[in-house]
């Protein structure tokens, strides 16, 4: 069971290493596309223009390359989980099951503590990574710390 579990919490790892690299990248091409393509993506209104003053342009200009530095590392960080799930976790080694815990949570934490806390961003646009790393790491944690049940034979030769 250790073995199955282990492969489960990998397969979900890896899951939550995809919508981060694929939303990462979303982020990235609307921010690299300028100012007002990337505020219109990010609010959803269509046509939306920056005043024409210079100090605007600029602070929104440099909002949009902060946020495409975000982006990239989002991007990094779902490459990195997935190489752990597929490298340690799918092997069910301890080193992997500390590394993605930490790497994974420490994410979702900031995802809750500085966007959807807030209110900046919606729980239904934000649940699904914390809802896999939630899952991964339960499964995870089943196949590290499983215990097993005593032998019968053991127990008789030595009691």
């Amino acid at each position: 069971m250790k073995r199955l579990f282990a492969r489960i919490a990998a397969v979900v790892y890896i899951l939550w290493g995809v919508a981060h690299v694929a939303g990462g990248g979303l982020m990235l091409a609307a921010a690299l596309q300028g100012a007002d393509p990337f505020l219109q993506a990010q609010t959803g209104i269509p046509g939306l223009q920056l005043e024409s003053a210079s100090s605007v342009g600029t602070a929104s200009t440099a909002a949009a390359r902060v946020f495409a530095f975000h982006s990239f590392n989002l991007i990094w960080l779902g490459v990195f989980t997935i190489v752990i799930a597929a490298a340690m976790n799918w092997n069910n080694s301890s080193i992997g099951f500390w590394l993605n815990m930490v790497l994974v949570g420490c994410t979702d934490l900031g995802l809750a503590l500085f966007l959807v806390i807030p209110g900046l961003m919606a729980v239904e646009d934000a649940w699904i990574g914390p809802v896999l790393f939630v899952i991964a790491l339960a499964f995870s944690a089943l196949a590290r710390f499983q215990v097993r049940a005593p032998d019968r034979v053991t127990e008789a030769v030595s009691g």
